[in-house]
């Protein structure tokens, strides 16, 4: 379970980096797919300032997830 969590919270570190130096084109990415699930990311790629804010705060509560996870490789 622990190699899953740690890539999981890699991956959300690397996703909330990505988010703060690239809004815009970050979202867009993520724009495509049924229009109830476009209509729900439309305000990140309007308010990019926004956008910035809630990256790095996915970043810091993975950077923190990384630290609870431990170093034991179970």
């Amino acid at each position: 379970m622990r190699p899953i969590a740690w890539l999981a919270a890699l991956l959300a570190i690397g996703d909330g980096v990505v988010t703060v130096a690239m809004p815009r084109r970050h979202v867009r990415r993520w724009t495509g797919g049924p229009s109830w699930y476009r209509q729900m990311m439309r305000p990140f790629a309007e308010h990019p300032a926004s956008t910035r804010v809630l990256g790095a705060a996915q970043a810091a509560v993975a950077l923190w997830w990384t630290s609870r996870i431990g170093d034991r490789p179970t």
